[in-house]
């Protein structure tokens, strides 16, 4: 299948060049339960004021969470690729705040907004996976965030979708 092919309807775009039905790859899932800690760049993290060394054996131990395999998650603390402020970007752009660039966080309601960046939670990470040719930008992840009021209310309308990549 080809970019391009995206364009037509779901019964086109299934099919290769010959017509032919495309089957769509697909991983079985199994869950287990996995340790996350705050990424690095979190203000309890750095004022542990941790080594070089003790930096490279946390990432370490978080790696090998995921045993070698993408590292897909439901809930817990995300793995950024670019930045763990993701909880902010929510409440900001719930609030119409455009974050794309600099001017959302320099707003002058952004201060005041930014207190609630912590009612937001991680609700799904997917990672890059070369097994479902699934690449999100370059190495990326995806992850997709949702208020904790609206999550326990099986709410998820209002859920941000957050791209990050190197």
């Amino acid at each position: 299948m080809h970019v391009a092919d995206l364009d037509g309807p779901p019964a086109e775009r299934d099919r290769d060049d010959e017509g032919m039905a495309v089957a769509m790859p697909h991983r079985n899932l199994t869950f287990r339960s996995i340790r996350t800690g705050p990424p690095d760049d979190r203000d309890a993290i750095r004022a542990l004021k941790l080594t070089e060394e003790e930096m490279d054996a946390l990432s370490e131990l978080e790696e090998a969470e995921f045993q070698g395999q993408p590292r897909h998650q439901v809930g817990g603390y995300p793995l950024p690729v670019q930045g763990s402020d993701m909880g902010l970007d929510c409440q900001l752009v719930t609030h119409g705040l455009y974050c794309g660039d600099a001017s959302g966080y320099e707003d002058a309601r952004a201060a005041e907004l930014s207190k609630g960046a912590e009612d937001w939670q991680l609700l799904l990470q997917f990672d890059t996976d070369d097994d479902l040719d699934v690449m999100w930008g370059d190495a990326g992840m995806i992850y997709f965030w949702v208020q904790r009021e609206a999550a326990r209310r099986n709410d998820f309308s209002k859920a941000w979708l957050i791209l990050q990549c190197c």
